[in-house]
């Protein structure tokens, strides 16, 4: 439980609470972590619910496991994580995925070459970023490790 309750001696008024955010970030690690593995089945696809391409919602979820685990890297491993983050976001920027055909405003066409490097940079970042989240402790415990 992400609250806790005790007694103090030391206080007439009796109960303290205590917020517990060890909880919550593993919620929202599992919660990304289930979505990735979601939307990786289908990268390309449009995903009604948040109105984009899983592709982007699996570099948005990519960017979001980063932060959560950013303040224990050490510098090396910041900046690598920022920099594919950033040479993903250039690379969508410079060479899209889909694209408008000149004189048809209505159809899309999909850069066939683009998704299978795409494909590949996102699994790259999202191994990174698991790689991250289980050197520092913020995975599932294992039996002679403290875990969050």
């Amino acid at each position: 439980m992400a609250w806790k309750q005790w007694t103090d001696p030391e206080m007439d008024e009796g109960k303290i609470s205590e917020f517990n955010a060890a909880a919550f970030k593993m919620r929202r690690l599992d919660k990304n972590l289930d979505s990735l593995n979601e939307i990786s089945t289908n990268l390309f696809a449009w995903n009604e619910e948040f109105g984009v391409f899983n592709f982007e919602l699996k570099l948005a979820r990519c960017n979001q496991l980063y932060q959560e685990v950013e303040s224990k890297l050490n510098p090396n491993d910041r900046k690598d994580g920022l920099k594919l983050k950033q040479a993903i976001e250039k690379i969508l920027q410079k060479y899209p995925i889909f694209i408008k055909p000149r004189g048809n405003k209505q159809k899309m066409k999909i850069n066939k070459d683009m998704q299978i490097i795409m494909a590949n940079w996102l699994i790259k970042y999202e191994t990174l970023v698991r790689k991250f989240i289980d050197e520092h402790g913020m995975d599932t415990r294992y039996d002679d490790e403290e875990g969050l």
